[in-house]
């Protein structure tokens, strides 16, 4: 970790909802084969969040590929890039980048819980031939 950072920073702004004073946290980590990021989250008593990770470091594109075979590999680490694209071929589903995409560091349960509430969010969708593929979709996310 780079020594320029401290463990942890705190910083005090307004919440852009109520106005309040809000706290966000800034915490550097050394992600192995990432490299250096700032976790940032702040939380507000209205129910104001936010929560981002910064890459510090700019690395040429890389892939990697994680075939799950077992309960234990839902712990493996996920990092997702603003820049960056996960698949997965086995739900015909593409995380890809758009213009607010956020980093973030989750885990590969995380990730499928993130499809979950999108897959969520369709259900309630009026399009029948949608709704189906989704409902589908989280029958499958369920049993993972």
């Amino acid at each position: 970790m780079n020594p320029e950072y401290s463990p942890l920073t705190v910083t005090r702004n307004t919440c852009p909802l109520c106005c309040k004073e809000l706290v966000t946290l800034w915490v550097p980590d050394d992600i192995p084969f990432f490299g250096e990021v700032m976790h940032i989250t702040s939380l507000c008593d209205c129910g104001f969040r936010y929560s981002d990770t910064l890459i510090l470091a700019q690395h040429e594109p890389v892939h990697y590929e994680l075939k799950i075979s077992g309960r234990g590999d839902l712990d493996a680490r996920v990092v997702r890039s603003t820049s960056g694209t996960i698949r997965i071929p086995e739900l015909g589903v593409d995380i890809e980048p758009g213009p607010a995409s956020e980093s973030f560091v989750s885990n590969v349960e995380g990730v499928l819980d993130r499809v979950k509430d999108i897959l969520d969010m369709v259900t309630r969708w009026d399009e029948e031939e949608k709704t189906e593929r989704a409902q589908e979709l989280l029958c499958i996310i369920e049993k993972v």
